[in-house]
């Protein structure tokens, strides 16, 4: 049995956890014996509501308060240990 590869998933997200919850569940369902993901979830909202749909699907969860999308992924992007990486 060979070693999955980690992908680590950089998601930003600012007070939409619907949305993030069908992302996060959509990512979940990719992953196999050979694939898996570490999720980092960016969050510059505000909502506690965001935070517990991460944890619920295993995402690290990471808060800032600069506004953009570039704004609530790069704290996310720096605790990325993947081989690879994907916005």
């Amino acid at each position: 049995m060979t070693t999955p590869r980690k992908v680590s998933v950089v998601i930003g997200t600012r007070d939409r956890p619907t949305l993030l919850r069908e992302a996060l569940r959509s990512i979940r369902a990719l992953e196999g014996e050979d694939l898996t993901f570490e999720i980092l979830v960016g969050d510059n909202g505000g909502l506690p509501e965001t935070k517990a749909v991460a944890e619920a699907f295993g995402a690290h969860h990471e808060v800032t308060r600069t506004n953009g999308c570039a704004g609530s992924r790069n704290p996310a992007l720096r605790r990325a240990t993947g081989e690879f990486v994907a916005l």
